[in-house]
């Protein structure tokens, strides 16, 4: 929310952000849930999510289910990507089921968004080297 700070100056107040507890939801109502989120925060007649919007939704829908959302997240604003297709976001969802933490069975050559080759070129080039 807004609030006034000592100067009456009005600025937004720091909030962490919303827990949902979706422990209880199996697979496949989970996948609608997640898949969901992204529609229903769609603006207008757009058909993709800002990059701010991702970046703040995405942690709350996906909650502890993806072993790579902290990385995802770090990677997004380096990507050049300002928006996410539906198709991305669905994706990182079947990526973070797939896919193990090494990366070792991540198959070049499937049908991934570039966005997601991108990440786990960022991954091996990065992150899994320093590890």
């Amino acid at each position: 929310g807004v609030v006034p700070d000592g100067d009456g100056v009005l600025s937004h107040a720091t909030l962490p952000l919303p827990k949902l507890d979706l422990g209880f939801m199996e697979k496949r109502q989970f996948r609608d849930f997640y898949r969901f989120a992204f529609r229903f925060n769609l603006e207008g007649t757009m058909k993709t999510l800002a990059m701010d919007d991702v970046l703040t939704l995405l942690p709350m829908a996906i909650h502890d289910r993806s072993k790579f959302l902290d990385d995802f997240i770090q990677f997004l604003p380096q990507s050049g990507t300002t928006r996410v297709s539906a198709d991305q976001w669905n994706s990182f969802l079947e990526f973070s089921r797939d896919v193990s933490e090494d990366l070792q069975d991540y198959d070049d050559a499937a049908a991934w968004p570039v966005l997601l080759d991108e990440f786990v070129d960022w991954l091996r080039n990065g992150k899994l080297k320093k590890d």
